[in-house]
């Protein structure tokens, strides 16, 4: 049986990798810390079977192939990262307009430098 593995986060050059069905195992992960090591252009592999994780350091295309060799090896099978969830509105888009019209009386009244700058800075946030 192949494990599933999940990306936590990965960047050019290095990728974190949690395999949560071989939490503990410390052999399984020093097997598996050492065969990626060994692959051309990967330059540093940590691997914590406490936080079922490996932490993957090299060459950007080397660490991206990780998941097929991997899957080769029979070590587990990289499932690609979820998307991004969207940024919930929770109906914000109607404070933008009484925000700023806010920081409009405000600025008639005098008060530029706060209130009217903080109005116009978290009216800008919520858009």
């Amino acid at each position: 049986m192949t494990a599933t593995a999940l990306t936590l986060h990965s960047i050019a050059g290095r990728s974190r990798i949690r395999i949560p069905e071989m939490r503990g195992d410390a052999e399984w992960f020093e097997a598996v810390r050492a065969g990626i090591a060994a692959y051309p252009g990967i330059s540093r592999v940590s691997a914590s079977p406490a936080g079922a994780s490996l932490l993957v350091e090299g060459h950007d295309l080397a660490v991206r192939r990780i998941g097929s060799l991997a899957e080769t090896q029979g070590w587990f099978r990289l499932e690609p990262p979820a998307p991004e969830p969207a940024r919930a509105r929770r109906g914000t888009d109607a404070l933008v307009p009484v925000l700023v019209l806010l920081a409009l009386v405000q600025a008639v009244r005098g008060q530029i430098m706060v209130p009217a700058l903080t109005l116009l800075w978290y009216a800008a946030r919520l858009d």
